[in-house]
């Protein structure tokens, strides 16, 4: 990366410099500064560097007629394709040209600054116990890789999140969530706004469902955690082998097809497993339904526990003849989406 100072370049001058072999790419200082100001972004002015590196080299000041003419080309470009599990209730499969041909906050300049207060907080607040500066640099890493055609959309629904949660009830803990899974890539970004002031004990209450919105494959360790909030009161349980079966039973694949497809049969597994087979002494229902409920919310789908809701599925759990099919019929009943 070369950035040329000089005040009076000759027209149709070029630097085409490969130090040891290596890509390299030279721009005046207006282009630099045009590359921030346009997508406000280190990771993407990264990305495009190397994107640009090994191209013939534009005349100096004329980077930003290349940027616009990549950007042109993102727009055309088709969609990548994305994995099947990515479907499901109230989730949005989107394409997002890597380079944005306005600038970056130019729709959503409210959104784009909120972007940015919660990257300076992080990066001031004191470190929580068992946070590392590592841990810190990881987190706006990645935020800084958002997308630039999302950042100020995230950062308007952080706001209508708060307006949602700003009237909760004192004895009541509202929370908002909003996850993204980035295209050819293992990382996920999770937002979560709170009526209630952060603390451990809010933090610990939200980590089940935190841990399983940041991966939906459901595992032992997250049952367990259920399982201990929900059976709070019951002795020490006499079967760890129940848990493991259902982690197991809800990831049955036959002839490389899933055997309990979507969340609801995958929900009815766990809770029928969970519900079934006597591992507490008092609170195997109970366990039951906070899984399939935390499973279900997790996957997106809008459900909302009530009295009758719950009554209904302990009562199918109970039934000599109950069956996961059965249970997810009554899982259903709990959508709340219009």
């Amino acid at each position: 990366m070369i950035v040329v100072e000089h005040d009076r370049l000759p027209d149709d001058a070029r630097v085409d410099v490969h130090p040891d072999g290596l890509p390299s790419v030279a721009l005046i200082r207006r282009d630099w500064d045009f590359l921030f100001d346009q997508v406000r972004s280190a990771r993407t002015v990264v990305d495009y560097l190397f994107r640009v590196a090994g191209m013939p080299p534009e005349p100096l000041g004329h980077e930003a007629l290349r940027y616009y003419d990549l950007a042109a080309s993102d727009l055309d470009a088709p969609g990548g394709d994305h994995p099947a599990e990515w479907a499901g209730p109230n989730k949005v499969v989107r394409s997002i040209p890597a380079l944005p041909q306005a600038p970056a906050g130019s729709q959503s300049a409210r959104g784009q600054t909120l972007m940015r207060i919660i990257s300076e907080d992080i990066a001031t607040s004191p470190l929580p116990h068992g946070v590392t500066e590592s841990d810190r640099v990881r987190a706006l890493a990645v935020i800084d890789a958002l997308p630039v055609g999302v950042r100020g959309e995230w950062g308007e629904v952080r706001t209508r999140f708060m307006s949602d949660v700003a009237n909760t009830p004192a004895d009541d803990v509202q929370w908002r969530f909003r996850r993204l899974l980035p295209g050819g890539s293992r990382l996920q970004l999770v937002f979560a706004v709170c009526s209630a002031v952060t603390g451990p004990p809010v933090a610990q209450a939200a980590r089940p469902y935190v841990v399983l919105r940041v991966s939906v494959r459901v595992d032992l360790a997250w049952i367990l955690e259920v399982a201990r909030r929900a059976g709070r009161d019951d002795p020490a349980p006499d079967d760890y082998g129940v848990p493991v079966a259902a982690v197991e039973r809800h990831r049955a694949v036959i002839a490389g097809q899933d055997f309990y497809p979507g969340p609801y049969a995958k929900a009815a597994a766990l809770a029928h497993s969970l519900g079934r087979m006597r591992r507490l002494e008092r609170s195997n229902l109970r366990v039951a339904v906070a899984v399939a409920h935390g499973h279900l919310s997790a996957c997106g789908v809008s459900v909302k526990l009530s009295r009758a809701g719950v009554t209904a599925l302990a009562d199918e759990l109970t039934r000599a003849s109950s069956t996961a099919v059965s249970v997810a019929a009554v899982l259903k009943s709990w959508d709340t989406t219009d």
